[in-house]
């Protein structure tokens, strides 16, 4: 039996906040898209911002190729001003997972919220303190520190990845 170990901290260090909304869909057919251009299954900077011209603005372009670059050195060894489409629509694939992670994320804070909501409604009435007394805005800042915090999901990630297997299989076996 085999084993498949997964490197999480791509993760933590290679998902941008950006303008576009990556989907494992989307990745696998600007791939698609990227084959035709790239006939060595190479990608130039220059070919990878002419390609995302109409997706992003360059600043967001020039940044993402940045980023890759980096991952691809420190995770592969690979120095050069150029990217494998395999190794460019893993990384894009990683991409698609703040999207999923973003989606989870707002349903938990939408169900804390309204766990909130009831505990701070649910101030006994023979209770001497007002809903905004001290008391009430030390618990609603105590949340808010606590759901702030930022813990890599394992778990989700592993769904993620489960979820959208045939897909990452695809995607990684473009070269």
């Amino acid at each position: 039996m085999s084993s498949c170990s997964i490197r999480c901290e791509i993760f933590d260090h290679a998902v941008l906040h950006s303008s576009v909304k990556w989907h494992p869909a989307s990745v696998s057919s600007f791939l698609d898209e990227l084959k035709l251009i790239c006939p060595n299954r190479t990608l130039t900077q220059s070919k990878w911002i002419d390609s995302v011209s109409s997706k992003m603005p360059l600043s967001e372009a020039q940044c993402y190729w940045s980023m890759f670059m980096a991952c691809r050195q420190s995770m592969l060894g690979q120095v050069g001003e150029w990217m494998e489409l395999g190794t460019l629509g893993i990384f894009l694939f990683c991409q698609a997972y703040a999207q999923a992670r973003a989606r989870a994320d707002s349903s938990q804070h939408n169900e804390a919220v309204v766990q909130n909501l009831a505990t701070t409604m649910a101030i006994p009435s023979n209770s001497s303190q007002s809903p905004n007394s001290a008391r009430g805005v030390v618990h609603r800042s105590q949340l808010m520190t606590s759901s702030s915090k930022l813990v890599r999901d394992n778990s989700s990630i592993l769904q993620f990845i489960l979820e959208n297997l045939s897909l990452l299989i695809g995607v990684a076996s473009v070269c």
